[in-house]
């Protein structure tokens, strides 16, 4: 079956999310920066493991890329209120921010999703 250009971009995306969150965990689970509390990676690198797991699955047009894709993207709204908890006093306008950048974020997922649902190309 033949990948869409969309998915084909997506999955390169994907994987260099998973790159960026195995990096990240490295990084922040190390402790080498004292700013950043050492819980914060393991939040990476469930980031990392689901954009992997994503682009590998619609990579290969697998129904369960789809699934995992989902669970990528409650991987980042994770990460996006656990660094919302940690860096709490250092964002602009607190929580209601947060918030905000959550349901934009959501409307985003949605967007995806429906996109790449879409594809009659995925199969199980």
């Amino acid at each position: 079956m033949k990948r869409s250009k969309g998915i084909t971009a997506f999955c390169i995306l994907l994987g260099l999310l998973t790159l960026a969150g195995f990096g990240d965990s490295i990084v922040i689970l190390s402790g080498k920066i004292e700013v950043v509390p050492t819980w914060l990676g393991y939040f990476t690198l469930f980031f990392g493991i689901t954009a992997g797991g994503a682009a590998a699955g619609l990579w290969h047009m697998r129904r369960w890329g789809l699934v995992a894709l989902r669970y990528w993207f409650a991987a980042c709204l994770m990460l996006l209120f656990a660094s919302a908890l940690a860096f709490d006093s250092e964002i602009p306008g607190g929580i209601t921010s947060v918030v905000i950048i959550a349901v934009i974020l959501s409307g985003v997922f949605l967007a995806v999703d429906r996109f790449v649902s879409s594809k009659s190309e995925v199969t199980t």
